[in-house]
């Protein structure tokens, strides 16, 4: 109304007609933005729930694999607006946390949430992570830290150690162990034709703690920001969105069944006219 433009919404709705969940949304267009024919790539996207889409090198769109892997920054803006009583509601610039150190008994018991254990496809939200997460967690945290540094480290490694960890267990090119090198990283920052390149976006690619965390727990990827690509982190989702719409008016299906469980292709969305 505002605009006096023709609008395409409401893009879930087709996919749960076809028996799917409605999300993730965007999985499609990252296969269109990013594959690569040599290069396997994961676009970590950071929000507050964070999710992957995997593009295997050289693969078809009906290879793709993506979904939540769990909290991004939900508990560590949680944690941070109760230790400071609202006046902050992130961790800006990842400084709090690259004050403390993480509690690893905590972290333990976090990584142990049902949750991660899930096989795809699966989405999570804030009745699992959100602030009721954190107040449960609490005395948890006070008794293994007074200082709530360390509360906020050990959030920002429950984010980083939670990517790793489904990386590990649900992508196929993923090794399921740790390796000691780099084997994919070159001196460029790239990776070789064999290694994967971790594409990160959202809040979180903001956060050069979590991004260094992120770094040392897949030491076999090339983490970098959407930025590199020439996408603002702040416009991907917007650009995603733009694409879904041009696929309705073009009649091409936006969804992957695989993705959100849907039983076939949907092409998604409503025109809306002024």
């Amino acid at each position: 109304a505002r605009t006096s433009l023709p609008v395409v919404a409401e893009f879930r709705q087709s996919d749960m007609a076809a028996g799917g969940q409605g999300a993730p949304l965007v999985p499609w267009t990252d296969w269109v933005l990013f594959r690569h024919r040599k290069t396997s790539r994961a676009i970590q996207n950071i929000g507050g729930i964070a999710n992957v889409t995997w593009l295997p090198a050289g693969g078809d769109a009906h290879e793709v694999v993506a979904f939540d892997t769990g909290p991004g920054n939900m508990v560590i803006d949680a944690l941070v607006r109760h230790i400071t009583g609202g006046r902050e509601t992130m961790d800006r610039n990842g400084r709090r946390a690259a004050r403390g150190h993480v509690l690893a008994n905590v972290l333990k018991k976090w990584l142990e949430n049902a949750y991660f254990l899930l096989k795809p496809p699966k989405t999570t939200g804030r009745e699992e992570f959100g602030d009721l997460f954190v107040r449960r967690e609490l005395k948890r945290l006070r008794a293994a830290s007074p200082r709530p540094e360390d509360w906020v480290a050990t959030a920002t490694a429950l984010t980083a150690r939670s990517i790793a960890a489904a990386y590990r267990r649900f992508l196929p090119g993923v090794s399921r162990t740790r390796p000691i090198s780099r084997p994919g990283a070159r001196g460029d920052g790239r990776p070789s034709a064999a290694g994967i390149e971790m594409i990160v976006c959202g809040g979180g690619a903001r956060n050069p703690t979590l991004m260094a965390m992120l770094a040392d727990a897949l030491p076999e990827a090339a983490v970098r920001r959407i930025e590199d690509f020439g996408i603002p982190s702040q416009a991907k989702e917007a650009i995603s969105f733009a694409m879904l719409a041009k696929a309705y008016l073009d009649g091409v299906p936006g969804n992957l069944p695989q993705v959100t469980n849907a039983a076939r292709p949907a092409v998604m969305g409503r025109l809306v006219r002024p």
